[in-house]
């Protein structure tokens, strides 16, 4: 059936060219429909977060290593900062293709998908 609205939200006239509002967070969680994540998935977000604040130069904290498995990684609590990224989402690879931009990422993921 679709998703129904109130009439008052649907501005008079249709929809403007950008139904996407703007954010007014300073920061968003982005999660795929095929993610399942591990239970301390917000405690590493949290802890992580002051370095997102503070360096201007990190773009962004992900939650997911493509090589974390548990039974060859040696630290649960170690995290990486990379600005190559080649087996990541490809448009995080167009803003960070400079090379000005920086990613940290955890050593034992914390998300992994199940859809593929």
């Amino acid at each position: 059936m679709g998703a129904q609205f109130r009439s008052e939200a649907v501005p008079a006239g249709g929809l403007p060219d950008d139904v996407i509002p703007p954010f007014s967070a300073k920061n968003i969680l982005l999660l795929e429909e095929d993610i399942v994540v591990a239970v301390d998935i917000f405690k590493y977000l949290h802890a992580m977060y002051p370095l997102l604040e503070k360096d201007e130069t990190i773009l962004g904290i992900s939650a997911f290593n493509y090589h974390g498995y548990r039974d060859v990684v040696e630290s649960q609590t170690r995290s990486f900062r990379t600005s190559s990224i080649k087996k990541w989402f490809n448009g995080l690879e167009v803003v960070m293709k400079d090379g000005k931009k920086d990613l940290i990422y955890p050593e034992i993921t914390r998300a992994k998908h199940v859809g593929y």
